[in-house]
């Protein structure tokens, strides 16, 4: 073999025991768990981990201490993973447990306001995908856990708030924590010509008073807003058709109505002749949807014996229909005895 061969072979063999020692390092796709390569290890150098929890970061960090100093870590014997796009390989199989998993817990604990049991972050730890070595030492297929934030290994816990929308007496907030079952208050807002119906929710459908709520997120904000229907008929609180007697004069008819709903959008009044046997619309009110109280009067000047209909509706459809008591006109001021007087 000559020369040029001999190069070109040792050089390839030298870029394929770098692939081998230098596998692509990874963090999971949501950025908040880091890991590294367990590079092939030879050599004497002793590797110390120890997990530190990082309040500035909201994390426990893995630092690594080793006995002799390492070109990756810039010639010096320690390094801290930081973030979780730190991807510094580490050349060791059998590295020591400094501080442990579980007082970097107890220290989130203490310093971050956590109440998390070790059990709960372990369990978290093991459906992320890692598992304790057996010696304290944290381990995914192929590499060590660097970094980890509180976000993964803590429960999620978000607030509920309730909006009456227009409406008084909704619930207090309720708080919902991941893991825990959680069901919406059973009280109910109240409006005034309104009827509640259900909870539109911020973050999509619809929900009952009383109905479990299973939505987790970290932190913020679930508005839960009171849809409201109106299904209440517009109130009259006075209708009236005037003399019930007979009389030489002119009639009088009025009304007071009102809805506090959608609002008033008209009265329409009809009059029955009991002479012709038939109806008619006589007058009509338009209101454009007021909720405010609203009076009505027309004036009969015909003869005749009549009574009156009174259609109230609102601006949704709903509607109330009050009739009145007969009234009998004639002109003539004739003297009759003996009558009976009709109801309608």
């Amino acid at each position: 073999m000559n020369l040029k061969s001999k190069i070109v072979l040792c050089l390839g063999i030298a870029i394929g025991m770098f692939f081998m020692f230098h596998a692509t390092a990874f963090a999971d796709d949501i950025g908040d768990t880091g890991g590294t390569d367990q590079g092939n290890a030879t050599g004497t150098n002793i590797y110390t981990f120890s997990y530190i929890y990082d309040a500035g970061n909201d994390a426990i960090e893995l630092r690594v201490d080793t006995k002799n100093p390492l070109n990756s870590f810039e010639n010096t014997t320690s390094h801290t993973y930081t973030s979780p796009s730190d991807q510094i390989v580490l050349y060791t199989q059998n590295p020591i447990c400094g501080n442990s998993i579980e007082n970097a817990i107890a220290t989130m604990n203490a310093v971050g306001g956590y109440n998390l049991s070790v059990s709960d972050v372990k369990a978290a730890l093991n459906d992320l995908g890692y598992y304790d070595k057996g010696n304290g030492v944290w381990k995914y297929n192929g590499g060590y856990l660097t970094y980890v934030s509180a976000v993964k290994i803590r429960p999620q816990v978000h607030t509920i708030f309730y909006n009456a929308n227009g409406g008084s007496g909704a619930p207090g907030n309720q708080t919902k924590t991941q893991g825990q079952q959680l069901f919406l208050s059973t009280m109910k807002p109240t409006r005034t010509g309104y009827t509640f119906k259900y909870w539109l929710a911020s973050i999509g459908g619809n929900y009952n008073p009383g109905q479990e709520y299973t939505h987790n997120q970290d932190g913020g904000i679930v508005t839960m807003t009171a849809h409201w229907k109106d299904e209440t008929a517009p109130d009259c609180s006075d209708f009236y058709a005037i003399p019930n007697y007979w009389s030489a004069g002119n009639g009088t008819v009025g009304f007071t109505v009102r809805d506090q709903g959608s609002g008033l959008e008209s009265v329409v009044l009809q009059r029955y002749s009991a002479v012709t046997n038939s109806w008619s619309t006589v007058n009509s009110w338009s209101y454009n949807g007021t909720t405010s109280s609203q009076s009505g009067t027309y004036t009969e000047t015909s003869e005749g014996v009549f009574y009156y209909k009174l259609t109230i509706e609102d601006k949704v459809g709903n509607s109330t229909t009050k009739i009145s008591a007969y009234i009998y006109l004639d002109y003539s001021n004739p003297v009759i005895s003996g009558v009976v007087f009709l109801t309608p």
